[in-house]
């Protein structure tokens, strides 16, 4: 089965944590059944951040999941980050790339089974008909290059 899309991710989450449910939970796939049980993910005072691209409606009981609970609701999109380093916007696009490989470097993040489409280099123009007409199926492209000059 799919943890993310079996409809057990509470459960998931409270064996994991011992009963508990999350601080915080990071949202990043935009798999809108996921997103919707992120809400019931999290503690009363926890935090919802909302990273990945909606990948279709999702309905929320605001009252009871939300508001009843007082929970913050954190939406960021990559086209909010500063170009350059504030004292408020500490997160540019360079230091959240070099954080997302550190990352994966130390192995504290897998990739791979994101992974859901390998296309040939010489087929990258297909690669965008892909992300259109797939989007709820479609999470990380691989493009490979292999054997072309």
């Amino acid at each position: 089965m799919n943890p993310e899309t079996d409809g057990r991710l509470v459960e998931r989450i409270e064996e994991s944590t011992g009963g508990q449910v999350a601080d915080v939970i990071l949202e990043v796939m935009g798999n809108p059944q996921v997103r919707k049980e992120a809400f019931k993910s999290a503690r009363r005072l926890g935090r919802v951040v909302l990273l990945g691209s909606p990948r279709g409606p999702v309905t929320v009981d605001f009252q009871d999941e939300v508001h009843t609970l007082s929970l913050r609701v954190i939406g960021t999109h990559t086209s909010s980050r500063p170009e350059a380093h504030t004292w408020w916007a500490r997160w540019t696009a360079a230091r959240n790339l070099d954080a997302f490989f550190r990352l994966v470097e130390v192995k504290r993040l897998e990739t791979a089974s994101m992974v859901t489409h390998r296309i040939p280099g010489t087929e990258a123009a297909k690669t965008f008909e892909l992300l259109d007409r797939e989007r709820e199926e479609t999470c990380a492209v691989v493009l490979d290059w292999t054997g072309v000059v």
